[in-house]
């Protein structure tokens, strides 16, 4: 029986360790600051061997700018206090470049004492995707905060945002009195059967709408001639819109005086 047992105890180990040495994970196991395991992806990923790595301060592979991140962690945990079990930080890879990981730790016994195992996924990727998303998003941004026309974003038939014209055209001083609000409340009644239809077609159907003249509401009621034309836009997940408004109330008024204009002088021809 205490054969079969240790045989079985070996297989075992042998299971665990061809797992753990095959992982793609990086899986590293600290104890007194130090490492004291790390499989073939994790050496891999510093550029070093794990018989390189073992008893090395495990410190001296992040980056120097996260240490301080790590060694609040770590004394948050030893004095009990509550300590995220998964975070982000950036270690000294191969070629002595910045490789971000994510990094979720368990405490476990090693040799009969207290050791941490840390399970590191390489995400560099990741945050170089997010961080060229946020400087896309910024661009964006800006060029849409200082565009002369009003324009705003709508999804879930509501206002989601607003630049600094649209919020003078209709008469709002920041952006907390609409967004969240209906759209469909700052449009005249009267075009809400035609602007329903646009709506739907930019959200479900993806079709770009053409220009139309309409009359927006401002906050004090009073009534405003437009121009609006929208393309489908994805707001946050949200299939929505980005709608853009010209003001043509001074082309109206003129468009007005001309035929008024035209008006009379065939009734002065006339007589």
């Amino acid at each position: 029986d205490r054969k079969i047992t240790e045989d079985a105890l070996r297989e075992s180990e042998e299971k665990y360790r061809t797992l753990v040495e095959n992982a793609s994970e990086v899986i590293a196991i600290i104890q007194d600051w130090k490492i004291v395991f790390v499989n073939r992806q994790g050496a891999r990923l510093i550029g070093k061997t794990p018989a390189e790595l073992t008893g090395r301060l495990f410190m001296d592979f992040i980056w120097p700018e996260d240490r301080e991140l790590l060694k609040e962690i770590h004394g948050r945990r030893v004095t009990g206090e509550p300590a995220p079990e998964t975070y982000d930080f950036r270690i000294i890879g191969a070629g002595e470049k910045p490789v971000w990981i994510s990094n979720s730790i368990t405490a476990i016994s090693w040799g009969g004492r207290p050791a941490a195992l840390s399970l590191m996924t390489n995400i560099t990727e990741r945050k170089f995707a997010e961080a060229a998303l946020q400087e896309s998003e910024a661009t964006f941004r800006s060029v849409i905060e200082g565009a002369p026309e009003a324009i705003y974003i709508g999804a879930d038939w509501n206002f989601q945002y607003l630049n600094p014209a649209a919020l003078r055209l209709f008469g709002a001083s920041s952006g907390e009195q609409l967004i969240g609000t209906p759209f469909m409340d700052r449009i005249h009644p009267k075009f809400h059967e035609a602007i329903h239809e646009r709506v739907v077609g930019l959200y479900d159907e993806r079709v770009t709408a053409p220009p139309l003249e309409e009359v927006y509401l401002k906050l004090d009621g009073s009534e405003i001639e437009v121009e609006v034309s929208s393309v489908p836009f994805r707001y946050k997940g949200k299939d929505g819109a980005l709608v853009f408004i010209w003001d043509i109330t001074d082309r109206k008024k003129a468009e007005q005086a001309r035929r008024e204009s035209a008006a009379e002088y065939r009734r002065i021809l006339d007589t």
